[in-house]
């Protein structure tokens, strides 16, 4: 590596830190010290991706995405499509959060693909135990092995619950997919068959790097906190 070259790649990746996840900055370093990526190739796509957070942060980008019937009123954009547009064009980190998942083949397909390519995946989800039988269908089931098997699944334990007056604990119903924290969705959809096909859902797809960090923040503290745990089988 080159001393200045060094140097950008090295900047760049301090001023990513507290943006991304510890994870995904430990493997943007292992991939600067990597003979296979030079320091400028490094440091291009660095400044690339700064560039891109800074003009999201002045300029977000907020958009309708919707799951339904079409109307003359309004061109949606719809729910599946956008999903797998932005899991799709991950480079660095994905957050997936969701109360249910079930057939949603599509969504599964590209989220283990993004997995090979070697993108930072977490998924939270939801449980029948855990939801004390809120939920029907174990959530993290409908999830490649290969996320379970290396990690990428968590979930909120029903220790770490509160409960209602009936002793019914609070459930895990968030709906939302981050994508290298510099875009977010944010949805009323499941990550089920019927969500992305058949249900009226709304959601709004968001890029806005501020946005986007504040909801991963919250999530890395709640893993810091104990409330969310490795789903291990």
């Amino acid at each position: 590596m080159l001393a200045e070259e060094e140097g950008l790649a090295t900047s760049g990746l301090g001023k990513l830190t507290g943006i991304l996840s510890k994870e995904s900055v430990l493997r943007l370093h292992m991939a600067a010290q990597s003979s296979a990526t030079s320091a400028k190739e490094m440091a291009l796509a660095l400044r690339a991706t700064l560039a891109g957070i800074d003009y999201s942060r002045l300029r977000p980008d907020i958009q309708l995405v919707w799951t339904g019937p079409e109307t003359a009123e309004a061109k949606p954009r719809d729910t599946l499509p956008q999903m797998l547009e932005m899991i799709g064009k991950a480079q660095i980190e994905i957050l997936l959060v969701t109360f249910a998942a079930f057939k949603a083949h599509a969504i599964m397909r590209a989220l283990q693909e993004a997995h090979a390519r070697g993108i930072v995946v977490t998924i939270v989800t939801e449980s029948v135990e855990n939801s004390a039988g809120q939920l029907t269908h174990d959530a993290w089931k409908a999830f490649p092995a290969i996320l379970l098997q290396t990690g990428c699944l968590w979930y909120w334990p029903i220790a770490k619950r509160t409960v209602n007056a009936k002793g019914m604990p609070g459930k895990l119903h968030a709906k939302c997919l981050v994508i290298d924290g510099c875009e977010a969705l944010v949805s009323s959809a499941n990550l089920t068959d019927d969500a992305m096909v058949r249900n009226i859902e709304i959601g709004l797809r968001c890029s806005s790097q501020a946005i986007a960090i504040e909801i991963q923040q919250k999530f890395q503290g709640l893993k810091k906190s104990g409330h969310l745990i490795p789903i291990k089988v």
